[in-house]
């Protein structure tokens, strides 16, 4: 099995519950990846994806914009 180098990739987690976006958060981070922003609020969200382009997007669903209403 190949290894895949993550050190450079950028991930967004748009997340309601605390619990769940921690745990994306410190999940992704053990594994290596140093910048993981997180956040619940989709226009934060907006402005983090400005600023520092995300390689992956993990959204859940919202009730004022669903994750590809976001994108």
């Amino acid at each position: 099995m190949q290894a895949y180098d993550i050190s450079a990739l950028n991930i967004l987690v748009l997340e309601k519950h605390l619990l769940i976006r921690k745990l994306l958060t410190d999940v992704f981070r053990e594994f290596g990846v140093p910048t993981v922003q997180s956040t619940p609020d989709p226009e934060t969200a907006w402005g983090f994806f400005t600023q520092f382009p995300a390689d992956i997007v993990l959204c859940d669903w919202c009730e004022e914009l669903d994750g590809m209403g976001h994108l």
